[in-house]
């Protein structure tokens, strides 16, 4: 019921911090996503730093070490 929080926060004095809201809602927004979506996230995120790192540091061809 966010716009009810909204509305009652226009009724009184601002007495909230914006950080501190902003942050609280990032937090429910992760809390509702849905674990596969994450787990692709995750993935998705795996498969980045592994190509990123292949591509620093190429692997040394086998028979050469």
């Amino acid at each position: 019921m966010g716009w009810l929080d909204n509305l009652w926060r226009r009724r009184q004095d601002r007495t909230t911090d914006p950080e501190r809201d902003r942050a609280e809602a990032r937090g429910e927004e992760e809390s509702r996503r849905d674990p596969k979506e994450e787990a692709d996230l995750l993935e998705e995120e795996a498969h980045r730093h592994r190509d990123d790192e292949i591509f620093r540091e190429p692997r040394i061809p086998p028979g050469t070490g």
